[in-house]
């Protein structure tokens, strides 16, 4: 499987996105159970446009590749652009005083793109290496997607959600003394509960902020990237041949 040229890069591909999508597991779950206070059956509400994106990602993905029969390659930048929407969307409308429907567009656009480079990154795995070695390079994509991507880009955003509130807490908290305090109009656990709500509010929006600068410099990359146009897809081979070459290899051994 190794021996392909073109697998490392996609691999690299793949683990990057992975890493981006996932502000999935740590940020929108701190944002909506931390900032907005909503419990697990409101959250869930979320999943209906997640999965009306992945639909329309398949959709769009076949249009693309099986009745168009465009460059497969460019649907990466396609893919891209919808988590570029997705991260963006979060950042200009992470805020306490919003309604859930505000964020059922971003998160649309963070199933489309999903959708699309999945489909994209399986059919490039598929183009580039024979049908006996693809589920090689299928188990190696899975490990990258449930482990290795997600793990990594969950401990970055854990990270940096652990530099930000507390570096914010130390800037915003430094006009609150004794002396403002007294003048404070509300009681004071109540005012510093507010006060943390906000503090993670605003880190939130940052760490969106760096992980939209990373999926833009991703996209610019790839549209740097002079790709080989082709328009066919190579055919993938019936069960009934497959069926075949299995029989044919045992008969080899024996």
């Amino acid at each position: 499987m190794w021996t392909y040229r073109y697998l490392a890069p996609i691999l690299v591909l793949v683990a990057l996105v992975e890493m981006l999508l996932a502000t999935e597991h740590v940020l929108e779950e701190t944002f909506l159970e931390g900032v907005m206070h909503y419990g697990t059956m409101t959250g869930v509400q979320l999943d209906w446009p997640v999965l009306a994106g992945c639909l329309a990602g398949c959709l769009f993905s076949y249009w693309w590749m099986h009745i168009k029969h465009f460059n497969y390659l460019r649907l990466i930048i396609i893919g891209l652009a919808g988590v570029i929407c997705y991260l963006l969307g979060y950042y200009f409308t992470v805020s306490s005083d919003i309604h859930i429907s505000r964020l059922y567009l971003p998160m649309a656009c963070r199933g489309f793109g999903y959708a699309v480079l999945s489909v994209t990154f399986l059919t490039c795995a598929e183009e580039i290496m024979s049908f006996q070695h693809f589920f090689q390079s299928l188990a190696v994509f899975q490990m990258l997607h449930m482990v290795m991507g997600g793990v990594i880009g969950a401990a970055i955003y854990t990270r940096g959600l652990k530099y930000y509130i507390p570096d914010n807490m130390a800037r915003y908290g430094a006009a609150i003394d004794n002396v403002a305090a007294n003048g404070l109009p509300v009681n004071i656990p109540h005012f510093m509960d507010a006060l943390m709500s906000q503090m993670t509010e605003i880190s939130i929006k940052q760490m969106y902020g760096w992980a939209a600068y990373a999926c833009i410099f991703l996209f610019l990359l790839f549209l740097l990237y002079d790709a080989p146009i082709r328009r066919k897809l190579k055919q993938i081979p019936s069960w009934q041949k497959i069926r075949k070459m299995v029989v044919e290899s045992f008969a080899d051994k024996k």
